[in-house]
């Protein structure tokens, strides 16, 4: 067979560009790897290797440093998302002292090391490194015992944030959950008391069954959702914000609910929280009506709010629907409610927020949210 320059020519220049673009996709993925572990900080998976602590003392075989371990790595990387999410708003402190929010985070990480090495290390005995611990988990915490629960992140109406901040902070820790409803007797909120009839039942049940499930008819749906109710494991309250007009009426209506993600998860390994949430789940799908109940009363009651009108569907949110100087609210927890989830879904997110309801009374519905407050945990 004669050979063909012009082919083999084809066959060199090709391979080159496969290897120049494998070449170059290597390098832009070392670069992206390197971007990502610059900004890297660490959610709420601890793992303490127990082989290479650095410490004098076995930090293992002492259940209460183990537990101390735990804390601060919790308290460790709630303040790394803050001062992320603070440096993201142009709010610095002395460790990011006005620097961009990878910096900031290289600099925490700086000051850790340091005090794993400084402080940590250089203990002898158990009563030393407790103390060593317990300072830094202060520090890191933003004061000393007793912590107040929350940071407030977002402010945009100091007035409302303010006054929602101090019944958020005087709450027992203990109390505090994905689903806690907050003790608002003698203060500016009033949430929303009027339970409502079987009529708005089914007015609420239609809106949400055509958001939920197409799959079974409306008329059988019902009837199992009217048990729920009767049973007293579905709670509807609502208000009415506009003034009837023949057959359209406005209504802001808010259901409750048991659900087994109100019980908020305690910090551990990825594992550890794995099984707690199935254990949980299988726990709570095999409750009968009493034992949903007393989970209810227990963890708290799960709530979602709709606007739903006469020939309107409006949009369902989660949380307690309050009212402040005649302006509508809605608190929402749902990231008390993921942040010790199996899956990493709280990154830089506020976990409790306060939005505020834009009503559109054109068309009977929630037509806007605002985040006027947002409140940090702080653990």
């Amino acid at each position: 067979m004669k050979f063909n320059w012009k082919v083999a020519i084809g066959v060199v220049l090709l391979a080159s560009a496969t290897l120049v673009g494998w070449l170059y996709l290597h390098i832009t993925n070392q670069k992206a790897a390197v971007a990502n572990a610059e900004f890297y900080w660490p959610d709420f998976n601890f793992e303490l290797n127990c082989t290479d602590t650095g410490a004098r003392v076995d930090i293992c075989s002492d259940k209460s440093l183990t537990e101390l371990e735990k804390e601060l790595a919790v308290a460790y990387a709630n303040d790394s998302l803050w001062r992320h999410t603070q440096a993201s708003f142009g709010n610095y402190d002395d460790v990011c002292k006005k620097s961009n929010i990878r910096t900031c985070l290289r600099d925490l990480e700086k000051h850790q090391q340091r005090w794993m090495t400084r402080k940590r290390d250089r203990c002898n005995t158990v009563d030393c490194l407790t103390k060593a611990y317990r300072a830094r988990i202060s520090e890191l915490n933003g004061q000393s015992e007793p912590l107040a629960s929350f940071r407030l992140a977002v402010s945009n109406e100091p007035a409302v944030c303010e006054a929602l901040f101090d019944i958020l902070n005087r709450t027992p820790r203990e109390q505090l959950g994905a689903c806690a409803h907050y003790d608002f007797t003698s203060t500016p909120f009033s949430p929303v008391t009027t339970r409502l009839t079987a009529e708005h039942w089914q007015d609420f049940e239609r809106f949400y069954h055509k958001k939920t499930s197409k799959q079974e008819p409306y008329t059988e749906h019902w009837i199992a959702m009217e048990q729920r109710y009767q049973a007293g494991l579905r709670h509807l309250y609502g208000v009415q914000y506009q003034e009837a007009s023949k057959d359209n009426v406005a209504w802001l209506q808010q259901v409750r609910f048991p659900n087994q993600r109100c019980e908020t998860q305690p910090f551990g390994t990825y594992e550890e929280r794995h099984l707690v949430r199935a254990e949980r789940d299988n726990q709570f799908n095999a409750l009968d009506a009493a034992g949903e109940l007393q989970h209810a009363e227990k963890y708290g009651w799960m709530s979602v709010i709709a606007a739903p009108a006469a020939g309107y569907n409006g949009v369902l949110h989660k949380g307690q629907l309050l009212r402040f100087n005649d302006e509508w609210y809605v608190l929402n927890q749902e990231g008390l409610e993921l942040m010790y989830s199996p899956k990493r879904y709280v990154v830089q997110k506020h976990l409790v927020k306060l939005l505020k309801l834009n009503l559109d009374e054109g068309s009977y519905s929630i037509s806007g949210r605002k985040l006027t407050c947002g409140y940090w945990y702080n653990h």
